[in-house]
């Protein structure tokens, strides 16, 4: 099992690390964030999602990958959270700031991981 962590490097720059040893030890996962405001792993698929300022980032081969989330009436990703359900983890929900900039999806949900 693995537990997952935020380091803050400075103002709004962040990495996301990792620990195997019951937190012991924590090992760099990727390049830095900005602003990371939540945290997900699907433990199937070996997938880490994060939520950098409005955008959810999944990383794979060492790298951060914007995920197509909705946008708002302005054009803007408002992502506040993001979940992986433990009983189907292709399953992915994000939850957003209810009536940011009149937008009606405060929570979005995918069946495949985000993809």
């Amino acid at each position: 099992s693995a537990l997952f962590g935020v380091k803050k490097l400075g103002d709004n720059r962040h990495r996301v690390v990792r620990s195997t040893d019951l937190g012991k030890t924590w090992r760099a996962m990727g390049p830095e964030l900005g602003e990371v405001r939540d945290l997900a792993y699907d433990p199937v698929a070996g997938r880490l999602y994060a939520v950098d300022y409005g955008d959810v980032k999944v990383l794979a081969k060492n790298a951060w990958t914007r995920l197509n989330t909705l946008v708002d009436s302005y054009g803007a990703r408002n992502a506040r959270s993001v979940a992986v359900d433990p009983r189907r983890p292709s399953t992915l929900y994000v939850g957003s700031a209810a009536n940011v900039y009149a937008t009606s999806m405060p929570v979005q949900r995918s069946l495949d991981g985000g993809r």
